[in-house]
């Protein structure tokens, strides 16, 4: 482009012009040869992905067909019920989400009866994480305060460390990340001794990446490192991935591209 600028601009070369026009044409060829071979690679990449995705839903939806027709056919007791709607409830969750309300509240209906604190809390969980998918805050948060208060009340700490999990989510996607690193943080508070637990590891990696989007990239240095290590040692792959990919943000903030 630079050598077709300077040699059109320069008169003097006027018995060059052909040679230039000729020039120009081949790079615009190029450039659009280059512009479709890349929307056809974008265009592949989507309808693979289409393709994938539907394939996944209807295969979700078959598991949760067969699991309705066992509630609708069979005699249980109302903890057995429960148990059933969780599973078809996790299936429907976070991708067909009238159906997670639809069966999230059936299901929680018969939780309640039986007061059993972990399915309360799956409830809670999965109908307030939809909720927060579909940026329906207001709603979101009552089933938020209530997913808290069920797994705090269970005594179970990797429930508690799961409520605190989804409050972190919950606020980091709306850009409030004190509210969110408190909420993470609580998560370290109530460790239980498992190191490998996905959301111990992955509570450090997500107070990094807060910290870095609040502009203190040595802060989020130490969280991101100790996602690492802890990733790295117990194979969690989205703590790898995360801890990677947060360094590389927090490197290039600190000024050492190399690195």
């Amino acid at each position: 482009g630079t050598a077709v600028r300077e040699t059109a601009a320069s008169r003097k070369n006027s018995h060059k012009w052909g040679i230039v026009f000729r020039l120009r044409h081949i790079i615009l060829q190029h450039i659009k040869h280059q512009f479709l071979c890349k929307m056809k690679r974008i265009v592949a990449i989507f309808l693979l992905a289409f393709v994938a995705l539907s394939a996944f839903a209807e295969e979700v939806n078959r598991y949760a067909d067969s699991l309705l027709h066992i509630v609708q056919t069979k005699r249980m007791t109302d903890l057995e019920r429960a148990k059933l709607y969780a599973d078809i409830t996790e299936s429907y969750c976070a991708h067909d989400m009238p159906n997670t309300f639809k069966y999230g509240t059936m299901g929680l209906e018969y939780a309640l009866r039986c007061d059993d604190k972990t399915l309360i809390f799956l409830f809670y969980n999965y109908i307030g994480s939809t909720y927060t998918y579909r940026c329906s805050y207001d709603t979101a948060k009552v089933y938020l305060d209530l997913q808290v208060a069920a797994a705090e009340s269970s005594g179970n700490k990797k429930l508690v460390q799961k409520a605190w999990q989804a409050a972190g989510n919950f606020y980091a996607r709306q850009g409030q990340f004190i509210l969110a690193v408190e909420s993470y943080l609580n998560i370290l508070k109530h460790f239980d001794g498992d190191e490998s637990s996905r959301d111990y590891i992955i509570a450090h990696g997500n107070i990094g990446e807060c910290y870095r989007r609040m502009g203190n990239p040595k802060r989020a240095l130490h969280y991101l490192e100790r996602e690492r290590v802890l990733a790295e040692q117990y194979g969690e792959p989205t703590g790898i991935g995360q801890s990677y990919r947060e360094l590389g943000y927090v490197y290039l903030a600190l000024g050492d591209a190399d690195k």
